[in-house]
């Protein structure tokens, strides 16, 4: 079993509908985009806790389902742990705890490949490097769908700077140095790069978005290495504490950028908006 390792994902749990605002729209977008068919091979890569297997599972037909082979992977073994959790309900699903980038499969293994809020997780040189594996193990005319922050170059660095702020505050000391919230552009020259084609916008949604969603999160290192399971009241002062920082980093933004994200100040927490994200698909050519 590999070790904990402190300021990673293995720290951060959190509930991801609801820092996220993940929708049934959302959700329909992405199965519809994947188009499962019998008998296919389904790789959730960077899967978190399964939530993306666990839509496929659910919103498809169990004929269809019945018929083809789902496997899980993040480079975490907590987050894989919290996986199996979320999908004891059913079976027959295969999970690893690997890198993406360098995939304990043979070439063009899979039908479907979908990566949710995985991209981001690496440095900007890394992304290409894992579109490029997701093109090995796909087999030719498979699809690789992705669901990603879809940035502008007014919005990249600013959400990238609150990002690695909001980290920083929480102790994830790794995702501080290896996050890079990519632009729109930059994810499909990232997918042609690896030789992808068909780039297609499946829904690209605006949620709006609130420093206080992150609260939790905030002391999500601190709760997993107590062993608590819920935060006593020291843990919650400090998650208020952490809060306020992160509010007022906000607060300092220059006014037109401010401007940018619709800055809306409401106390306890920072409303802001137009931080676009995607579900994208593409095709690895016959």
């Amino acid at each position: 079993m590999k070790e904990y390792r402190p300021g990673t994902f293995d720290s951060r749990i959190i509930a991801y509908e609801k820092v996220h605002q993940i929708t049934d729209d959302q959700i329909n977008a992405l199965v519809g985009a994947v188009g499962l068919k019998p008998n296919q091979k389904v790789l959730d890569g960077c899967a978190g806790y399964g939530s993306v297997t666990k839509w496929l599972l659910e919103k498809n037909a169990k004929e269809i389902t019945s018929t083809c082979s789902f496997f899980v992977q993040d480079d975490s073994l907590v987050q894989i742990e919290r996986a199996k959790e979320n999908l004891k309900e059913h079976k027959d699903i295969e999970y690893s705890v690997e890198d993406i980038k360098s995939l304990p499969y043979k070439d063009s293994f899979f039908d479907i490949v979908v990566v949710k809020m995985g991209l981001h997780e690496n440095q900007k040189e890394v992304q290409l490097k894992i579109a490029q594996e997701i093109f090995r193990v796909l087999k030719p005319g498979g699809r690789f769908i992705v669901w990603e922050l879809f940035l502008n170059e007014k919005t990249q660095p600013i959400f990238q700077a609150f990002m690695h702020k909001k980290d920083e505050l929480a102790g994830f000391d790794t995702l501080v140095t290896k996050r890079y919230f990519p632009r729109g552009d930059e994810i499909e020259g990232c997918l042609s790069g690896a030789g992808f084609i068909n780039f297609k916008k499946e829904l690209v949604f605006n949620p709006f978005l609130s420093t206080k969603a992150r609260f939790d999160e905030l002391i999500s290192r601190e709760l997993k290495e107590s062993g608590k399971v819920e935060a006593d009241e020291h843990l919650k002062k400090l998650a208020s504490e952490r809060l306020d920082t992160l509010n007022n980093f906000f607060r300092g933004l220059p006014d037109e950028q401010k401007q940018v994200i619709d800055f809306e100040d409401r106390g306890d927490t920072i409303i802001y908006y137009n931080i676009d994200k995607a579900i994208v698909s593409v095709e690895k050519p016959l």
